[in-house]
């Protein structure tokens, strides 16, 4: 028995697996644009590219910063944190991490300190992340 389409449809199904393979293009595509609008995005608007502004210092560690760290955003006093993104891709993941000491107090809170997160699953990056894949998905099945 002969299907049409045969050869065609055997072609991209072989195409569509070795991507499922291999997704690791689009990953490292996908993790550089998450860790590029972190450091750029997210640290500029203060969180609310995510739609999730950072709880303003209190009154007088705010007056302490204006002093110690003139013209720093909330996160912000070396500069270390905002540059410590790093990213890790292999065929099947990427992981996007900062491995700065205080890192986890501010992404979770603490009993004495608010919730600021930086890394956020936000509506905006999901999509443009389904975007890169939608891309190269579209190219495999031409």
């Amino acid at each position: 028995m002969k299907i049409e389409g045969e050869k065609e449809l055997k072609t991209k199904l072989t195409a569509i697996g070795d991507y499922i393979k291999i997704p690791k293009k689009s990953l490292k595509e996908a993790i550089l644009m998450w860790k590029d609008t972190t450091e750029k995005e997210v640290f500029d608007s203060e969180g609310s590219s995510m739609s999730k502004r950072w709880t303003r210092l209190s009154p007088s560690y705010a007056k302490v910063k204006r002093w110690k760290y003139p013209g720093k955003g909330i996160l912000e006093a070396s500069g270390k944190m905002r540059k410590n993104f790093k990213t890790k891709v292999s065929s099947t993941r990427a992981i996007l991490s900062n491995p700065t000491s205080y890192f986890k107090y501010h992404q979770l809170g603490t009993r004495k300190m608010p919730q600021r997160q930086v890394l956020h699953l936000d509506s905006k990056r999901v999509k443009e992340t389904e975007k890169i894949f939608n891309k190269d998905i579209d190219k495999i099945l031409k």
